[in-house]
């Protein structure tokens, strides 16, 4: 009886799991840009931000921390080296500088 059960648990969390998949194409996850030249991986990274530009600023744990990309996820500028030892965000304030 108890095999039963489990089985019966066991068909029910698989058809529980393939109805939670969506197949809504309305979202995508897309790949957005790189880590600059020599790196490998994104290194943490703490914080996003959007000047509204054009600009998507990403603020990462390793150096350099602020890296800017343009809206095709090609990366523009890095900046920040030993500035932000502890920092953990970045954002724009109301005339478009960042802290």
């Amino acid at each position: 009886m108890k095999e039963y059960a489990f089985m019966i648990l066991v068909v029910f969390a698989l058809v529980a799991a393939a109805f939670a998949q969506t197949t809504n194409g309305k979202y995508e996850v897309t790949f957005f840009g790189a880590p600059p030249r020599g790196q490998d991986v994104w290194n943490l990274p703490r914080s996003v931000a959007v000047d509204g530009k054009g600009s998507i600023l990403i603020f990462r744990a390793s150096q350099p921390p602020v890296l800017i990309f343009n809206r095709a996820g090609e990366l523009q500028k890095t900046w920040g080296d030993g500035l932000f030892p502890d920092g953990h965000s970045i954002d724009f304030d109301n005339e478009g500088f960042p802290y």
